[in-house]
This record gives structure tokens, sequence and C-alpha cells, in this order.
């Protein structure tokens, strides 16, 4: 068996009498270990195909055309080998363990076996690509199971018979003829140019190549040997590296392969042009030799790799042999002046700059055993420049027959490029006349014309026309722009001149026609879209005489916009004055869309002079007209400052009837409220001073609980009011009491009829508690302060109890505060629904009212956001609700 595998090697390298003068010994097991390196640059094949293994064993490889197709990377040619399979450096291992555990060197002497017999050759690079004339550098080893290199084990080099090339070098790290003499290590030399034996090394080695560059040397690890090829014609290598000792012929050998390609090109410089024009690339590849050479039918591949900026032209049929254009990709074949050109442009109006990827590909040739090769690779760049016309115009979509009307617009050179002889044109149409422009043009009958001359690149250019719409229609507003080289650009602008009616509602809240001086009055606004159309942009403007400021900022002129107004919409404001002179006061309001006005209307008020500030005190009582002995019933006594003053040392006397004793009073007045005698009859109570209001705004109450100790026709409660002002006031109450089971039929004991008002006898209940909620400023803007009013009314014909108001504020509005009309601020409690509770009113007489301000701020932009606000009582537990409506425009 041994002798046949030698004998296939004889015939592999041409030569029986070498095969058997160095025929290597079989071991049990191969380990083989290879590493290729090249000294030039190398490079791997697309693909390439190998001979085929012989599976009966009987020979190496089949004949001819029995291959394996092997895929490799396309990287380009003559770059450095990849690094070699990880096996470490050659130690005390290195010989394989068969048998058992113990130390490599004890089986190896009990054994007799050589180091090699169970190693794995290994070989890299396998395949590589070289310049004819280089010389390439194999590296290769004997990996044994363990790991690890084996030093000094013997390795045969052989070249095919019909490869190219000769060996030049086989590595020796014991050159000196002394050690090599002395030592039984296996002989290094070169026995042919085809032939070579060697061996491992026993240390580490770096081979120089001979420069003074480092990055090209070699690290030979211990346990490595080394053979240098070259070739001075192109073809093939076919190397085979063989661990004579091993006895594992599946593993002990290892061949590799080394194309040797005769080939230089040049690539083309970057290169810039004018969008429209042609673009030529051109690649030059040639064969070293005596004179340089053309490489005819060799390829060069182009690919665009942004096909949004360029683009091959289309091929002339006369190079339709030569030029394959497939989308961004374009092969062509070398012609004889060892040239490969293409062309492309870019598309119309484009711009930019984009690589283009080059591959040089030698072709497989009849003469030779070479595959198709990509040899190298690199790229240029191509740039098309040009000028640009980008116009935008901008206008109004409605307008008023009459308004003056203003139009932009922008030519901009977007380009990278100057534009020439720039112009810009814009057209009247029928309907409209010319106001003004800027900058001035020249007007030709319907036309405007700007000459800019050059538009230098990323530059613009603004115009600003004025029409003004003489009837009604749809118009379009056309610009055009024009440059060289054969640049254009339009834009337009749409308006629809409509004829609009509104209606406008201006007066002050309630009818109110005079004010006293240092008072506010409250107008309320309405406008209205009578139209058939939808209206944009109004503008609302209120204008006073001097002596009457709005309050909040004391402008004379009180502005606002409404941004939308569909047919038949009406939109509301709330406008608080403050009055600061007598006399006649007129306020003016107008409604405008653009410069034409729509609507406008007038109002005036009387500014009178303070009314003098009398003192005034009102007290009132009520109680039920039956209760029966034995029985408690509360009294509810109410007193309110009526005046323009404030109220000091303010003390009620209450006397009721010995047949009523007070027992009781509620929690909070108890501290104020003293017996005068022990019967319980006589009580005194001094509320706190009271700040004058209006409208019962300032007003204590007071509950007595009384209990009904003897039967009498007439049991009176008498309540008399005084003050350090010197007014007083007094009111007085009725009651029957009678025995238990003597109640009129249908009258409960100890409680108030319904309808009772407290006063007198039965009385039916009439009307309803009524509120109202008006905004002072909408719409308003984020970050600003505005302000509601808020009105509670009893349009009862009786008083009502526990009147409780409620508030609720969207998340876009933030309350900031609650005050009465007299500027005394209102303690408001926010629950867990968000919803804000004002202090409980216990007592709210027929015709009275309440009146708040409330100071809020827009924190989010919205339109039409809602504010609701609701009142109900112990006599009207149905809540009576309002809300209104404000817009927040973004902050200024």
């Amino acid at each position: 068996m041994m002798s046949t595998e030698h004998g296939q090697f004889d015939r592999l390298q041409g030569s029986e009498a070498v095969s058997q003068a160095h025929a290597p010994k079989l071991a049990s097991w191969l380990v083989a270990f290879a590493i290729l390196v090249m000294v030039a640059l190398s490079s791997g094949c697309r693909q390439i195909y190998l001979p085929r293994i012989d599976p009966t064993g009987q020979n190496i490889f089949l004949p001819f055309p029995n291959t394996t197709p092997l895929e490799l990377s396309s990287s380009p040619a003559f770059q450095q080998p990849v690094a070699p399979p990880a096996c470490v450096d050659g130690g005390d291992g290195g010989v394989c363990n068969l048998f058992n555990k113990k130390r490599i060197g004890e089986v190896h002497k009990s054994l007799h076996k050589s180091p090699g017999a169970c190693g794995e050759i290994q070989l890299t690079p396998m395949r590589v690509v070289a310049p004819v004339g280089g010389e390439v550098v194999l590296l290769a080893g004997i990996c044994g199971e363990d790991g690890y290199l084996v030093k000094r084990q013997p390795i045969e080099w052989m070249l095919s018979p019909d490869s190219v090339g000769t060996f030049i070098e086989v590595g020796d790290d014991m050159k000196s003829k002394l050690i090599s003499t002395l030592s039984n290590a296996p002989k290094v030399e070169k026995l042919d140019v085809d032939f070579a034996r060697g061996r491992t090394s026993n240390k580490e080695t770096l081979i120089t190549r001979g420069t003074p560059r480092t990055d090209d040397d070699i690290q030979l690890k211990d346990g490595q040997t080394w053979l240098s090829i070259s070739s001075p014609s192109e073809g093939v290598s076919r190397v085979t590296v063989l661990a004579p000792e091993s006895e594992l012929w599946d593993q002990r050998r290892q061949t590799a392969m080394i194309y040797w390609v005769d080939a230089q090109w040049e690539f083309h410089q970057p290169q810039v042009a004018n969008s429209g024009e042609e673009i030529t690339l051109l690649t030059r590849v040639t064969k070293s030799g005596d004179v340089f050479k053309p490489a005819t039918g060799w390829k060069v591949l182009y690919t665009i790799v942004d096909p949004n900026v360029a683009v091959f032209m289309p091929v002339n049929p006369a190079d339709a042999n030569r030029v394959v254009v497939s989308g961004n990709v374009a092969r062509v074949m070398v012609d004889e002046s060892g040239q490969a050109s293409v062309k492309l442009s870019a598309p119309p109006g484009v711009r930019g700059t984009t690589p283009i990827l080059i591959e040089v590909i030698r072709p497989s040739l009849k003469d030779d055993n070479l595959p198709e090769i990509l040899l190298g690779s690199g790229q240029t760049l191509v740039t098309f420049s040009s000028a640009a016309l980008q116009l935008q115009s901008i206008g109004p979509k409605t307008a008023s027959v009459g308004e003056q009307i203003t139009y932009k617009a922008f030519l901009a050179n977007p380009g990278d490029r100057d534009a020439e002889n720039v112009k810009l044109a814009m057209r009247i149409p029928a309907g409209m006349q010319f106001v003004a422009a800027t900058p001035e043009p020249r007007q030709y009958q319907d036309q405007l014309l700007w000459d800019q001359g050059p538009l230098p690149a990323q530059r613009q250019i603004e115009v600003s026309v004025v029409l003004q719409a003489q009837q009604i229609g749809d118009y379009q507003i056309p610009f055009i722009g024009n440059g060289e080289p054969n640049l254009s650009s339009t834009s337009s602008v749409e308006t629809s001149v409509i004829q609009p009616s509104v209606n406008v509602r201006f007066e002050p809240v309630g009818g109110v026609a005079q004010e006293e001086m240092g008072k506010q009055i409250f107008y309320e606004v309405d406008v209205t879209n009578t139209g058939r159309q939808a209206l944009t942009d109004l503008r609302v403007i209120v204008e006073t005489a001097a002596g009457l400021p709005e309050a909040e900022k004391g402008a004379n002129v009180v502005e606002w916009v409404i941004p939308m107004l569909q047919p038949g919409q009406t939109t509301s404001k709330g406008i608080a004055f403050s009055v600061q002179r007598e006399g006649e006061l007129p306020a003016k309001i107008k409604v405008l869309s653009g410069n034409s006005i729509l609507a406008e209307r007038s109002s005036a008020v009387f500014g009178t002079k303070p009314a003098p500030k009398m003192p005034g005190i009102d007290v009132s009582i009520s109680f039920p007209e039956n209760v029966t002995v034995g029985s408690r019933s509360r009294a509810m006594i109410a007193v309110k400052n009526t005046g323009r003053t404030t109220l000091t040392g303010i003390r009620l006397f209450i006397n009721s009837d010995p047949a009523l004793r007070a027992i009781a009073t509620d929690a909070d007045s108890k501290p104020f409220v003293r017996s005068t005698d022990n019967t319980g009859t006589r009580l005194e109570w001094t509320p706190r001073d009271m700040l004058p209001g209006t409208d019962g705004e300032t007003i204590a109450q007071l509950l007595i609980e009384y209990e009904a100790q003897s039967p009498v026709a007439q049991a009176g409660i008498l309540v008399e009011a005084t003050c350090n002002e010197q007014v007083r006031d007094q009111a007085q109450v009725m009651a029957r009491i009678v025995s238990s089971g003597v109640m009129p039929p249908g009258v409960q004991p100890g409680v108030q009829p319904p309808g009772n008002g407290g006063i007198g006898g039965l009385q039916p209940r009439t009307g309803a508690l009524r509120i109202t909620l008006n905004d002072f400023e909408d719409p308003t803007n984020v970050g600003k302060t505005f302000r509601y009013a808020l009105g509670v009314t009893n349009n009862q014909n009786l008083g009502d109890r526990n009147v409780r108001i409620q508030l609720k504020m969207p998340p876009e509005i933030e309350l900031l505060g609650v005050s009465t009309l007299t500027g005394n601020n209102v303690a408001v409690n926010r629950n867990a629904d968000g919803v804000f509770e004002f202090q409980t009113e216990k007592f709210l007489g027929p015709g009275q009212d309440l009146q708040y301000v409330l100071t809020a701020r827009g924190v989010v932009a919205r339109e039409q956001v809602e504010v609701a606000a609701r009142v109900f009582s112990d006599e009207q537990p149905t809540p009576q609700e309002v809300t209104t409506t404000t817009t927040i425009n973004p902050k200024l």
C-alpha cells in the first residue's frame, strides 16, 4: 500500500527516482498544518475548479475533466494571505498518544514511533493570485492531536509537472554546515526546481525580505517551515506538501494553487461636469513584458452607486459587442488600445455626486488554465453641477370686495451654480387693480416684470405686490420665473373674493345706561356671519372715549382677531371698562376683513358722580308659622350691609316670647351670642364688621334653635340691629304654639310650610335661580391674563338657603383667582373631580344677586374651549347650568 501511494506521487512529480529516494514513512495518524504567505499583494478568484478526489483510493485525484467547483471571495488580487490556522507553537508535546495518557515523551520512547506518525499536515493559503515575477512564500507544519506543532519533522515539497514556476528557496533553521552535520535532524535541501526537502523548525524565526520595511516580515513559529516559489510567466503552480512519516494517508498531504497573472491598470480620476453634459470613464489595462501590451479582451466592470445622480448613456450599436449595460452596471471589454471606456450623464435637472465602483477582471482564456479572476477594484467620483430655479408664492385664500390684498413671491436658486438672466413676472387678472409693489417692477399692461440678472447659487429674491379686488370672483394670481440655461419655475395663488355680510351687537350688560365714576361697566359683543361663505381672520376693533378705558390694561383701543366664522355662526366676547369721567362716554366697534369695514356700531354710557356713601343695615328673620309644645324649631336671622360704608360695632338684640326658649345656636355664631337672662328669651349677637357691598353680597347669618314651652295664640320673635354708624333696622315674626295633636291639617310641627317666607302666611314659591357667565376677552393668547363675569340672581318671590355655586375649568385654562366687583377675594375649593366650589351662601333674599369676577390665564393653545358653571340650593336642588367658550391662540 505504501509503495502504491508513492507511485501515485511519482506520476504526479514525473520522476520515479526522486519519489523513491524521498518517499515518506506512513505513521498511524497524520497531523498537518500549512500556512502560505505572499511576497506580493494577493487576491482570490471568484470561483475555481479543483481536481476531484478518487473515492476508490487507487489514485489521489480523478483524471480531468472530473472537477469540484470552489467559490472564492471576490476581494482584489495581490493582498496579504490570511492568518494561518490555529495551532500553538511546538513544545514538549507534538507526538500523538494513541494508547494512554502518559507524558508524550514516554509514549514516544516506549513505542519507538516517529514524532510525525499521527500528524495532520496544514497549508495556507490554499489558493492565491500573484503577479508574474513575484515571489510567494509557503508556510507548512504538522499539528499533533494535542494541538501543538511538531518540531524537527521532515517535510517534502513537490511541484506538479503541468505547473509553471520554480522553487526558489526552502527554509532551514540550522544553516550552519557544522551544526547540520552534527545534528541527526532531517536534512533540508532543494533537489530540483520542482522538488525539495524541508524540516519543521526547532525555534521561532523572523523571515525578512531584504527590505527596510517591517510590515512585510513573516513570523515563523517553532514547528513550522517555509518554501518560496516564483514564476516568470502566467499560469498555475500546484505545490503539494507531504509529511512523509505520517501514517494517515488522508491527512498527510495538502496542495496549494498559485495563479500567476501579468497585468496592471490605471483608473480614471474624479470628474465634474454640468448637468446635461456627458462624462467618459476610462480605465487602462495592460500587460508587462519588453513593452506594455494592451490586455485586449479583459473586462472592466463599472457600477454607479447612486443611480439617481447618474445613468449610463445608451450604447452605440457599433459598440454593442464591447459594452453591455444592465441598470446601474456596465461591463466593458478592453479594446486593442488597452482602454475600457463608458459614457454616463445626469438625469434632467439632477445634480450631485456619486461614487463609481471599478473592477478589473481577467477572463478565462483558451490558452491557459486560469479561471476568471477579479484582479483589483477601486472607485472614482463623478459630480454633476447645475443652477436651478424654485418659485413659491403666498397670499390670502379669501378676501372682500374693495380690500387691498398683499401677495408675496420667493424665487430661489437652490443649485450649486449661478443662474443667468433671471426674470420674474406676474400677471394681474381681470377684476384686480394694481396698487403697489416692492421692489418696483416694470409694468406692461396687465403684467409686472422684475429683471434680476444673475442669481447666485443658494440665494433668493423676494417681491411683494398689493392688488385691490374690484368684484366678486375666484382669481388665480400667477408668478413665472425664467433663467438660463433653460431654467423655469411657476407658482400661483388662488383667492376667492366675496361680498361678506356681518352683524354685530355691542351694548352694556343688562342695558345699563349710566354708572358712577370709579366703577366698572361690562359690554357684550356678538359678531354673527350672516352671509353664505365662511369668513377668516376678521379683525374686531373697539375704540372708547378717554374716560372709558379697558379695565385691565387701561387702553382705549381693544383689538382681537376671529380666525374663522362659519355662515350663521356667532362669536361672543365680554369687555370690562372703567368709568373715570362724568358725562357721555361713547364707544365704537368695527369689524374688518383686511382693510374693508364689514360692520360698525356705536354705544354710549353716562358717567355720574359717586353717590354719597351712606350707611345702611338690613335684618330679616324666618321661623315656622305653627309649632307644637315641646318641639324644637329653628329661626334664621340674616343681617347685611346695604349701605356704601363699612359697618362697625354691629349688635343684634333678639327678644322672644316666654313661650319660646332659645336653647342652641349654630356653631359658627355661638361664640358671638350670649343670653341676657336665664330664660333664654333675650339674646345678643355681635357679628364681625361688614364691608360695603351691593345686592346683598355682604351678609351674616345666625341660626337659633327654640323650644316651644307652652301653647299660645301668638308668640313673637323680635330682632333689632344697631351699629356705630347710627343706622338701625328691626324685623319680627309671629308663630302659633299649640298643644300636641292640635296642628292644622297637612302641617308638620316645627317645619315651615312650603312657600313660607317666614314672615307671614302661606305663599306659593315662584321663579328660579338664574346664572350667567361671560368672558371679557375672546380670543386670548397663551400666557395672557383675562377675566370672566359670573353672576347668580334669585329670581324667586321668596328667599333661598344654602346657595351653592360650582365652576368647571378646562385644562387649557388656569384659574388665578375669584373676587367680588369691589375687589374682595373670594375663597374657592377644588374637589377631587377638579370642580371649583364657592363658599356656600347661606341665604339669598328674593331679587338679590351675587356678582363675581374670575381671573384666568390660558396655558395651552386651542380653539373653542368650554367653561361651565352651575348653581343649586335647598329650594332649587336641580342645578341651573351655563357655559361659554374661549379661543386661546399661541403665545405672541
